[in-house]
């Protein structure tokens, strides 16, 4: 079946970050959480090292949790 166009089922798109920078809202949510937990709000830059991070890690990270706490 050379040279027949073959229809596509599905188109996938990596929107996080890609056609999309949702950082902003990612740090802003991170932000009100901590202060929300009554915790030391970390920098933008420890933050924006932890996206990508599933969020009980990041939220472990970078609140010095322990793993029973997340």
């Amino acid at each position: 079946m050379t040279g027949m166009k073959q229809k596509k089922k599905a188109v996938i798109f990596d929107f996080d970050g890609t056609l999309c920078n949702t950082s902003p809202g990612i740090l802003a949510t991170m932000r009100k959480t901590f202060e929300e937990m009554g915790k030391a709000v970390p920098t933008a830059t420890e933050m924006r090292a932890t996206i990508g991070l599933p969020l009980a890690d990041a939220l472990r990270l970078l609140a010095h949790l322990d793993e029973e706490e997340t």
